[in-house]
């Protein structure tokens, strides 16, 4: 198993996977959710690692990089997505429509097929990376500061935009793009200049600085902070522009300090790294996971009354409360399936190895 060596990022991938399983699921676990909402920073803290762990060296030989994120992010995405395609067509929620649907949100809104929804933030980072690369070539000379500032501004006017008219289903890549790109830099930022002086600040007070900056946030806004359907941008709750970026950065902070004093304990656990290593494949699935899950609890005889219209309607989102504190099962048998899932596939994958070896040396 490949094993992180920055036991930190380790965690907070890991922790914004689990974050993300959650909300799908109610939020039971809710981790400080009251003051942190989820919608707050999760989707942007993901950007933000992604640029945090960006490296210079991929100028110069930009069309590599650019293959290499294609082969990894896109391919894989475009393929698992025709396989959940299949499989919907082969079952009783198959629709004449999805196909046409598939084809044509998937570069805009990022949407696919009602299980593979969450995937959305796939290409939606691949075109905030390509974006990237094509500004840093742009400009040879880079200042961090400088750069993030002008994408903050450019930032609030993706927010302003997307609250208007003019956010529709051929801006809305643009208005995605424009939005992300800042929590990117801000990750080149971070690493650059700021992390020196993370690393030496009283977490205790950034802690508290950052529960009490949320709490003024909750109030200015009446507790709306969260930013809903960030995949067609339309859910953002507030006019106050920048509060987006006030809100990721407060939550990023937080959980950048809660890592930080986890880390020496957990930062050899091999069940966190190996979740960290797969938050691409736990975005992809657990929204399959959910539905398998419903489907057991509908056979349950002695449990309430199961709702097949809602089912078929609502296909992987429709979460069946068979008993009380049930989505907590939910979350576990969604984030462990898909572990499950990994760890067949990764046997499957040496067991290929070695034939494919064995073959050679022959």
């Amino acid at each position: 198993m490949k094993t992180k060596s920055n036991k930190q990022f380790m965690l907070l991938s890991a922790f914004g996977i689990f974050f993300v399983v959650d909300m799908h699921a109610g939020s039971p676990f809710g981790i400080f959710n009251s003051i942190f909402h989820y919608e707050s920073f999760f989707m942007q803290m993901f950007v933000f690692i992604s640029g945090y762990f960006f490296n210079e060296k991929h100028l110069k030989t930009p069309l590599k990089y650019i293959w290499k994120n294609t082969v990894k992010l896109m391919i894989p995405f475009f393929l698992i997505n025709l396989v959940y395609i299949g499989l919907i067509m082969l079952s009783k929620l198959y629709n004449p429509q999805i196909v046409w649907d598939y084809r044509f949100s998937v570069l805009n809104e990022g949407r696919d097929t009602v299980f593979t929804l969450p995937a959305w933030f796939v290409p939606m980072l691949y075109f905030v990376t390509m974006t990237y690369i094509f500004l840093r070539l742009l400009f040879r000379k880079w200042n961090h500061v400088i750069a993030f500032s002008v994408m903050a501004v450019i930032g609030m006017v993706s927010v302003y935009f997307s609250l208007s008219d003019y956010n529709n289903q051929y801006t809305v890549l643009a208005l995605k793009i424009a939005f992300f790109i800042q929590f990117y830099e801000l990750g080149g930022l971070y690493r650059a200049k700021l992390e020196k002086y993370f690393k030496k600040a009283s977490k205790l007070s950034l802690i508290v600085c950052c529960i009490v900056a949320n709490m003024i946030m909750i109030a200015i806004t009446d507790n709306k902070i969260a930013c809903h359907y960030l995949y067609k941008m339309t859910g953002f709750m507030t006019d106050i522009y920048m509060m987006p970026l006030l809100t990721a950065v407060t939550g990023i902070c937080f959980w950048l300090c809660i890592t930080e004093w986890l880390a020496p304990s957990l930062g050899e656990s091999r069940v966190i790294n190996y979740i960290s290593n797969h938050t691409f494949a736990i975005m992809f699935h657990h929204i399959g996971f959910f539905t398998v899950l419903v489907y057991i609890l509908s056979k349950i005889p002695f449990a309430r009354e199961f709702d097949y219209q809602q089912f078929y309607t609502n296909a992987g989102w429709y979460k069946y409360d068979a008993f009380e504190g049930i989505r907590f099962i939910y979350v576990l048998f969604a984030l462990f399936g898909c572990l499950g899932l990994c760890l067949l596939w990764d046997k499957l994958k040496m067991l290929f190895l070695k034939r494919k070896a064995n073959i050679c040396s022959e």
